[in-house]
Order: structure tokens, then sequence, then C-alpha cells
């Protein structure tokens, strides 16, 4: 029973540190982005817009 108890009690170790382990990776990854702001598809869709009507000025 002393070895069932040592295996259990090692998995749920390891799930934790494997759950820490994802979630600081994540953390990280997210400020990384966040330093080069952040996604806005409004943004992206006005810069877009903007770029179309300079073609069709040039045109």
């Amino acid at each position: 029973m002393h070895l069932v108890d040592t295996q259990n009690l090692l998995r749920e170790e390891t799930s934790v540190a494997s759950f820490m382990a994802g979630f600081k990776l994540a953390w990280g990854i997210a400020r990384e982005l966040e330093t080069d702001g952040l996604y806005s598809f409004e943004q992206e869709e006005a810069q877009q817009s903007g770029r179309q009507y300079e073609l069709e000025g040039e045109g």
C-alpha cells in the first residue's frame, strides 16, 4: 500500500510541475507579445483601409 501511495504522490507532483511549466511558458509568451503591442483586429482593418486608400489615390 505504501508503494501505491508513493506512486500517486509522484504522479501528482509531476502533474503540478508540468502545469506550472506550461503556465510559465504561456505567461512568458504573453509578456513578449504585449511588449510588441496587443493585437487589434480593428486597428489592422483601419491600417489596411488606409493603405488601400493611398494606393487608389496614386493610381
